[in-house]
């Protein structure tokens, strides 16, 4: 039997997707949604950079827990927000570069530090979400690392199309990455 990633039902894909929120972190992409129930398929996507899909493997900044890259410096932008707490500048050690990041506080109070990339190699996994969204005007959907599942951030897509606006970027949570300093 062919097993699929889903949820059960709508109730529990929304208490999955507030422990995420809550926790910040991705429990399992296993178990838990595995199963010969009758259920709904969630989305999983890949987003990757052009560089990944060159086959580059070294990156700027990887995964803190697997070391898989994630995103290049030339791929972070800085998409700003009245809704974040503050915005604040990081040195990256031995560049000649500051990074723009921006605090926000989720529903549940947790925090989170925040790098705005155009271009990321990432897993989006399940259906993009209005509610609660740090940039008004996109949806968001939940971002994974393709190689171990850590929950490295956001996907962030414009829900009305706008020429004057960034169509999509990545809201990557900075403590979940690490600077690749070898590359």
């Amino acid at each position: 039997m062919m097993l699929k990633p889903h949820i059960h039902n709508s109730s529990s894909a929304g208490k999955w997707l507030r422990a995420v929120l809550l926790y910040g972190a991705v429990y399992a992409v296993g178990q838990a949604f595995f199963s010969g129930a009758r259920c709904d398929t969630v989305n999983i996507t890949q987003h990757q950079s052009a560089a990944t899909k060159k086959g580059s493997i070294r990156s700027d900044y990887v995964c803190s827990q697997c070391g898989h890259g994630i995103v290049d410096l030339d791929g972070i932008i800085f998409v700003p927000t009245k809704k974040a707490t503050s915005t604040f500048n990081h040195t990256v050690s031995g560049v000649d570069r500051r990074l723009i990041l921006q605090h926000f506080v989720n529903p549940q109070h947790h925090h989170f530090d925040l790098v705005t990339a155009s271009s990321a190699n990432v897993l989006g996994y399940g259906d993009f979400h209005h509610e609660h969204t740090w940039w008004p005007g996109y949806q968001w959907q939940i971002a994974l690392c393709p190689h171990c599942n850590r929950h490295l951030g956001w996907i962030f897509e414009l829900v009305s199309p706008n020429e004057d606006a960034v169509q999509s970027f990545f809201g990557l949570i900075f403590s979940n990455l690490l600077h690749n300093a070898s590359k």
